[in-house]
């Protein structure tokens, strides 16, 4: 009996004044009601390539720190002037050859540094133009009023 009440009650129609119950208009116009618009969605994205352009840089910029302190202690090992020797068989390579495999990983970081920057403006670009933010986005809706008119 009750299976029965639970359908009997979903199949009703909600009423003729059901918008006003919920609160809607019913002439809401264009918008397509509840969810993300495109500028949340192009403004999530902004953040999201800001977040890992910071993370990735950051990953390059350490490395790179650590990098030049290895040449430099490499240097002054050759020089004779250390006081943290560079041990030349570190991890059963030479330092050349270590120095070589961590400048090729360096090199990498620096491409995804990169990379995540040219994301991060791409972002930002589409943000900026959906939102009308920026004057990427102010010069569209001038074109778009002088093309109207």
């Amino acid at each position: 009996m009750q299976k029965l009440d639970r359908i009997s009650l979903s199949k009703r129609s909600p009423g003729k004044d059901w918008e006003k119950a919920v609160g809607r208009e019913s002439n809401h116009g264009d918008s397509s009601g509840p969810g993300p618009s495109n500028s949340n969605i192009a403004e999530n994205e902004l953040d999201d390539a800001i977040r890992q352009r910071k993370k990735v840089c950051d990953k390059y910029h350490k490395y790179k720190s650590e990098f030049k302190q290895d040449i430099a202690d490499l240097k002054l090992e050759n020089q004779g002037l250390s006081f943290q020797a560079f041990d030349s068989d570190y991890y059963g390579r030479d330092s050349v050859e270590l120095l070589k495999l961590r400048r090729k990983k360096l090199v990498q970081l620096k491409k995804r540094c990169k990379e995540a920057k040219q994301v991060k403006r791409e972002a930002r670009k589409e943000f900026e133009k959906q939102s009308g933010t920026g004057w990427r986005g102010k010069l569209e809706q001038f074109k778009s009023i002088l093309t109207n008119h």
